[in-house]
């Protein structure tokens, strides 16, 4: 029986997740619903500023869908009470770094304007990581190409050589 291609993608990224010691994992938030859903324009310089200020860092990054509150973001801060308090489903990424990542202003980059964002860096014990890995096989990846425009992997690596990959 042939491997479905989000069971490919799926198994991929926990091999490079088992592959590695992860110190440090990293999530990125951002404020604006509009900017989130069209993330994967921005992506690419996203990951060259982590890139950038972590030079013997490695990182493997999945982009994933949160449920937050709707007025979390600018878009929703002017819809009623009840209204706000309501969910949404908003783009984020999560960063497995090899070290203590280094943070860049992502207000700097030129090519686009920056939303507010937010990291929650927080550090990694092997359960922790192997805790995240029980809940990837339990769970069906999120249905991004309903949620953002954009059609890039799933996952990916920034300072690949840093990494051991199979």
């Amino acid at each position: 029986m042939s491997e479905s291609s989000e069971d490919k993608t799926k198994r991929k990224f926990k091999n490079a997740l088992k592959n590695n010691t992860w110190k440090y994992r990293l999530n990125l938030y951002f404020n604006s619903y509009d900017f989130g859903i069209d993330l994967y324009l921005y992506l690419s310089k996203i990951n060259s500023s982590l890139r950038e200020k972590n030079k013997n860092v490695g990182f493997v990054y999945r982009v994933c869908l949160n449920n937050t509150r709707k007025y979390v973001f600018d878009e929703f801060r002017d819809d009623g009470y009840d209204d706000s308090k309501g969910f949404v489903l908003a783009p984020m990424i999560t960063y497995f770094c090899t070290d203590e990542p280094a943070l860049p202003n992502l207000k700097r980059i030129r090519s686009f304007k920056m939303c507010d964002y937010k990291y929650t860096p927080t550090e990694q014990t092997e359960d922790d990581v192997n805790e995240y890995l029980r809940i990837l096989d339990k769970q069906r990846p999120h249905n991004i190409k309903k949620h953002l425009n954009g059609t890039l992997q799933r996952y990916g690596f920034v300072n690949k050589s840093q990494l051991i990959l199979e």
